[in-house]
């Protein structure tokens, strides 16, 4: 949508620009994925949203690619900072430190941004690819609070896909390092029930839908209270 060059594009890009704005109006931080620009793309957003901060992940044009917005208001906190990861992250898996500038030496006072798009498909290439990117998180610590989302591309549980079927699941090594992941950053998932992938067919029974977008945080029970 970024770059539209039909009657159709242009709707569609105007459509995206306009939910944008609307998530902005009542969110401090958004997370896009699949945003499919250009690898040395920086500004495409800036025309709209010149004070809010903004970073891009790119793969390249038409693959992958994550892009997070910060309000300027939320923005004046914290010293954002993107953390470096290793080439396998780019398009794909996007963090940022949040530092606190008020209460610098107070851990809780500052967190974490993950931003994820990983590989789609459940075939061994897709699975490999997966596990290659959650490698690129191993160097992270739960020093601070940290916020995992985006679109993961598998289900944790039988229950987040309408046919009920393990299509979706992770399996192998990629398996292995989600589970090291959220047990050593001490992951919860932020609950919704809603389904977030929709491929609907005229044959009902050929229908898929699945929460493949999910939440994930850091925050103990009660500071989970707190933010609620």
């Amino acid at each position: 949508s970024a770059h539209p060059s039909t009657p159709s594009g242009v709707a569609r890009h105007c459509k995206v620009i306009n939910h944008i704005t609307h998530l902005l109006r009542t969110n401090d931080i958004i997370c896009l994925q699949e945003t499919h620009l250009g690898s040395l793309e920086r500004q495409v957003l800036s025309l709209y949203f010149p004070s809010h901060h903004i970073f891009y992940n790119n793969l390249r044009r038409g693959r992958g690619g994550t892009l997070t917005i910060i309000s300027p208001e939320f923005a004046r906190s914290y010293a954002i900072t993107e953390v470096p990861l290793s080439s396998r992250a780019n398009g794909r898996v996007q963090v940022l430190q949040f530092s606190s500038l008020s209460n610098p030496s107070q851990p809780r006072s500052s967190f974490v941004v993950i931003n994820v798009y990983l590989t789609s498909g459940h075939s061994g290439p897709a699975l490999k690819s997966k596990y290659r990117e959650l490698r690129t998180l191993r160097t992270l610590t739960p020093d601070v609070p940290i916020f995992l989302a985006g679109d993961s591309n598998f289900v944790e549980h039988i229950d987040d896909s309408a046919s009920r079927t393990r299509d979706t699941f992770l399996t192998g090594q990629a398996l292995t390092e989600w589970d090291s992941l959220v047990g050593r950053l001490g992951l919860t998932e932020v609950h919704q029930p809603l389904d977030t992938f929709f491929r609907l067919a005229s044959d009902s029974a050929h229908s898929r839908t699945s929460r493949l977008d999910r939440i994930y945080s850091s925050l103990t029970g009660a500071e989970g209270m707190l933010v609620n």
